[in-house]
């Protein structure tokens, strides 16, 4: 049976990468990263801070659970091509196109000349699902000779009421092994291969006990997102100046509260849904180039930053869906926005 809610946090983790993405260009460090920055910032470090540390990491196990979902109604063969179609053709086009058009914009609002090179940019992250992908079937592949299934073996940890805790280990060790200045400094470090390679794993291993880890998540989401607050606040009060130790237990926190905050409320189904799981991800895709864009107009106008901010949003958001809209009725588009290939609708036999 589709598990809705799972659907309902990757939409949900996209939709607010969006919005991160908006605000930063609100920040003093915003040029550092290659987005067009307004000249009036915002403090908005608070939400940010908080969103910052589970944002990529719950995208990353919510891909190691999608994985292993399609790991078991498909042959290796067809989930690698499912996978390649999904993963890998939207990020070669966005590496030569939608990747590297946000560069050009950057440069030529702040140096006067449009620069263009290949770039993954926004889509960088489909480079370590696809490479996270391969690394899983060859592991599987190896386990199946010795009639190993580790990824059972570990998921009964989930028997036990805070088994679950367990699982926060790797994250931890991670965190604490590479001890990175800036814990959220995902983007082409070790760090970040590492750290999502752990989420996927942990996805991956949850799924195959799925009744254990839903009902596990489901009772002690006020638990975990009782410590993620404290650690939280903590981390304001300290003025985010915490040990990447510390930051990789909240952060494990929020993600198991997130499952457990979906699986109770959100596992369930609508025509809302329906659209948006579909429409997200190319939304996603467009959106950084159109962002960049919008900000080359839109800052230089005499208006208070909040109302920048909510424009920006806004007009991304409803063009990005606009372009969704237009393009995915092209068959030859579908698969480089990482759509599914048109279905061929035959006509019935009448008799």
């Amino acid at each position: 049976m589709r598990r809705h809610d799972i659907d309902t946090i990757r939409t949900t983790a996209l939709m607010l990468l969006i919005i991160y993405h908006a605000a930063c260009s609100f920040m003093p460090w915003g040029n550092s990263i290659g987005f067009i920055t307004n000249k009036e910032f915002l403090n908005i470090y608070a939400p940010m801070g908080f969103m910052n540390i589970w944002r990529i990491p719950i995208l990353f196990v919510v891909s190691g659970m999608a994985f292993r979902f399609a790991y078991e109604r498909r042959t290796t063969r067809a989930l690698l091509k499912d996978r390649f179609v999904r993963i890998v053709i939207p990020y070669v086009f966005g590496i030569f196109t939608l990747g590297s058009i946000p560069i050009g914009i950057y440069t030529y609002y702040t140096e006067g000349k449009f620069i263009w090179f290949p770039n993954p940019s926004h889509l960088w992250f489909l480079n370590n699902i696809w490479v996270y992908s391969l690394a899983t079937i060859s592991v599987l592949k190896i386990f199946s000779y010795f009639s190993i299934s580790m990824p059972n073996i570990l998921a009964r940890l989930l028997h036990y009421r805070l088994g679950i805790c367990v699982f926060a280990l790797p994250f931890v060790i991670e965190a604490y092994i590479f001890r990175y200045n800036i814990y959220s400094l995902y983007v082409f470090s070790l760090h970040g291969w590492m750290l999502g390679l752990i989420c996927f794993a942990t996805g991956y291993i949850w799924i195959c006990n799925r009744k254990l880890f839903f009902a596990s998540v489901n009772n002690n989401v006020f638990i975990f997102l009782s410590i993620a607050t404290i650690m939280y606040a903590n981390r304001v009060q300290n003025e985010w100046a915490i040990a990447n130790t510390l930051t990789s237990i909240e952060s494990f926190c929020w993600i198991v509260g997130i499952f457990g905050i979906a699986a109770k409320y959100l596992n369930q189904d609508s025509n809302l849904l329906k659209y948006l799981k579909e429409a997200v991800f190319p939304v996603y895709i467009f959106h950084l180039p159109l962002q960049q864009a919008v900000a080359y107009f839109l800052f230089p106008l005499p208006i208070d930053a909040i109302y920048k901010l909510f424009l920006l949003i806004i007009v991304v958001s409803l063009v990005s869906i606009l372009l969704f809209e237009l393009l995915k009725r092209i068959a030859l588009v579908r698969p480089l926005i990482g759509l599914k290939p048109m279905k061929n609708k035959s006509p019935s036999l009448q008799t």
